[in-house]
């Protein structure tokens, strides 16, 4: 139960060279099965299916930790916009505009996305060698990817912070004043 392999190299498309090449094997021997006859790039993807699994699983994964950042960091901003409520509402009657109520909780939820951020790609950084094997196509110290991450993390931020901010800008200074 010997098995052989032969590679056969064209210019011409594969799928018009595999008759021609069922032919030839035929004229050499005519008990040579030839099965499993497949060019070279599904003989690759086929190689590649496993690390292709573990490339979406990790996505995956990386995309439902982005989705639980972002419901911990929306859930933390707006605790602490609910404990700041009364001193909103005595900003708001006093004349304050809604942009200066919103943007200390947005800057608060920046500055600890950018401090986590650079203590991330400092971490990430540090552990590349133990990954830089399950990287393809993307270099392990990538600045493009570095920092499309960062920017793509501030912005979650950003957006996070943002909702309860604006939602603690609307409210009426004396419905505000009143909760205490």
């Amino acid at each position: 139960q010997g098995r052989m392999c032969f590679e056969v190299r064209s210019v011409l498309p594969a799928e018009s060279i595999i008759p021609a090449v069922r032919k030839a094997a035929a004229a050499l021997d005519r008990n040579i099965p030839l099965t499993e006859v497949r060019t070279q790039t599904e003989q690759i993807g086929r190689q590649l299916t496993m690390e292709r699994l573990f490339a979406a699983l990790c996505g995956f994964v990386a995309a439902l930790a982005l989705l639980l950042s972002c419901i911990g960091l929306y859930g933390l901003m707006a605790y602490n916009v609910a404990r700041r409520r009364s001193e909103i509402g005595i900003r708001m009657a006093l004349g304050a505009r809604p942009r200066d109520v919103a943007w200390p909780v947005v800057r608060g939820a920046l500055l600890l996305a950018g401090v986590g951020t650079v203590f991330g790609g400092v971490g990430a950084l540090t552990l590349v060698r133990f990954v830089k094997s399950m990287l393809y196509g993307v270099a392990p110290h990538d600045p493009l990817t570095l920092t499309l991450s960062a920017l793509l993390l501030l912005a979650v931020a950003a957006l996070a912070a943002w909702v309860p901010a604006r939602r603690a800008a609307k409210v009426d200074p004396m419905v505000a004043l009143r909760c205490e």
